[in-house]
């Protein structure tokens, strides 16, 4: 009876947790208990947790946090490490199956499965006997992120030992895990971050980081000797998390890693896989043109699962440094002749560029920020040209009278529309030949004419006509024209002077008759 009380507690101890693709497992052994720890989010310290088996109907409720612990069922929730308890007691085999861990919220909870596996006492019994004199191993809390639902949140789970952090640094290192794997990716020359946690207990023992078999020359740093050049270490005892800074990335430096903790017997591991890739995008480019003054608009399409995610666009040809020199976000649209517009049915946002520069050609990189593992880039390389036209003519006329605007046309725009307008930039001007007094005439296969039919004073000013308003730059031809509206005074009194001399005359010609009649008299 001793024994099998013994038995009892120490399967209890013996239960462990761990986690795949989203999945806890509970071990448990019949007639112990077991404990079930549920993490969940940030912000979800107040909203009430529980167990329920099965599909989560109202009678599959088996606890909440709000109810007394029962006999079967407690629970305890500790907001501080944000992680809920339930612990089972008396396990039979019917006990056996899935549950999930509960978060209630509005719309639909949150949810992660639990699978509970209940085995004999006497699977383990001969090394259960061995052990009953040895004091417990605790168990690690470690971090893992588990997707359930579409719902991807950052949780703390109980397992030993495989330890996983996520991370997202300014320098665009990122960490994701996959069975107690973590990944970690970098850009050539550019350093990394390789941050590993450890549980209570080990806040005072060495942590290191070694490569491949961990042989004695194969330890790169060590909490208890200075940085390198190379490799750096620094251990937060807070948060309990050792933090290794890879600097000056090679290619040679990708492979297999492990973050190490010291302590009697066998030290703890964490495996680590680094891959460095290449600081450039992309394999293709897209090619855009416009024109200067003009405006230039780069579209970024992104995927659905990257809809609330940041995303961003630079200058230049470096993802490393893409978001820290980024021209604009989608937290900030506009930034002077910069904006930024997200449309998500098509999922595609759209930087527009106005007032345009020559010195605003290169490359552009549309960035989108993943939670795990690098961001995404699309490249785009914008060519700004010239808004300078063929020739640049000066014209003059005057008022009331004709003038007449000769545009050359190529043959391959020869079926094109015509186009004349005015104003003091091509890309801001207005189209004039719907102008009652501007027509159209001599159009040719090289040639088309358009004629003011009476000038106004304010027709002077600078027009652009082309025979295609879709073509690309440098088939516009520039005129500058002025209007003399002294010319038209003169005119008026030349005119005016015609048409009076002759009756001036006449009266003259009467006045002297009527003179010499009366001299003829006397």
């Amino acid at each position: 009876m001793w024994i099998l009380q013994n038995l009892l507690i120490l399967c209890t101890v013996l239960s462990t947790v761990s986690s795949a693709a989203g999945l806890i497992r509970v071990f448990g052994y019949e007639g112990g208990d077991v404990r079930v720890s549920c993490p969940y989010g940030e912000g979800f310290g107040k909203h009430q947790k529980y167990l329920c088996k099965n599909s989560c109907g109202y009678r599959d409720f088996l606890i909440k946090s709000s109810e007394k612990n029962k006999t079967k069922y407690s629970i305890y929730d500790d907001k501080r490490t944000r992680v809920f308890t339930v612990i089972i007691s008396d396990l039979h085999f019917d006990d056996a199956g899935k549950y999930w861990c509960g978060v209630t919220r509005i719309g639909r909870d949150l949810y992660t499965e639990v699978k509970l596996e209940v085995r004999p006492v006497y699977q383990h019994q001969s090394s259960t006997i061995k052990t009953i004199t040895t004091t417990p191993s605790y168990y690690e809390e470690l971090t893992e992120v588990y997707h359930h639902q579409s719902s991807t949140v950052k949780t703390i789970i109980t397992t030993t030992p495989l330890y996983y952090e996520k991370l997202n640094e300014a320098a665009r290192s990122s960490v994701s895990s996959a069975g107690g794997l973590i990944r970690v990716f970098g850009y050539e020359s550019r350093d990394v971050r390789v941050s590993c946690p450890y549980g209570r207990g080990y806040e005072g023992h060495q942590k290191y980081l070694c490569k491949n078999d961990c042989g004695y020359s194969e330890i790169l740093v060590r909490t208890a000797q200075k940085n390198k050049t190379k490799y750096s270490i620094n251990d937060d005892k807070t948060t309990r998390i050792f933090t290794v800074i890879i600097s000056d990335l090679c290619f040679d430096d990708a492979g297999t890693y492990w973050c190490g903790v010291t302590r009697v017997g066998r030290d703890l591991y964490t495996e680590v896989k680094l891959e460095v890739r290449p600081d450039s995008c992309c394999n293709t480019v897209n090619k855009i043109h416009s024109i200067e003054e003009g405006s230039a608009s780069i579209s970024c399409p992104y995927d659905t699962e990257s809809v609330n995610n940041l995303m961003f666009v630079c200058r230049g040809n470096r993802p490393s440094t893409c978001l820290q020199q980024a021209l604009i976000t989608s937290n900030i649209t506009q930034n002077g002749r910069f904006r930024l517009i997200d449309e998500r049915k098509s999922r595609i946002f759209t930087l527009t560029i106005s007032s345009l520069m020559l010195k605003d050609s290169g490359l552009y990189l549309c960035g989108v920020q993943r939670n795990s593992g690098l961001d995404v880039f699309s490249a785009v390389q914008l060519e700004v040209k010239e808004w300078c036209c063929v020739k640049t003519i000066k014209m003059s006329g005057s008022v009331g009278r004709p003038v007449t605007f000769q545009c050359p046309s190529p043959p391959q725009h020869h079926n094109d529309t015509m186009l004349l307008c005015k104003g003091h930039a091509v890309n801001n001007c207005t189209d004039m030949m719907n102008q009652s007094r501007f027509t159209l005439q001599n159009v040719s296969p090289s040639s088309f004419s358009v004629t003011i039919t009476k000038l106004e004073a304010g027709d002077a000013g600078t027009y652009w006509c082309r025979s295609d308003p879709e073509a690309s730059v440098g088939n516009y031809t520039h005129f500058h024209l002025s209007v003399d509206e002294a010319n038209h005074e003169h005119s008026d009194a030349s005119v005016f002077a015609l048409f009076a001399l002759p009756a001036v005359m006449l009266v003259v010609m009467v006045l002297v008759k009527v003179y010499k009649n009366k001299c003829h008299k006397k």
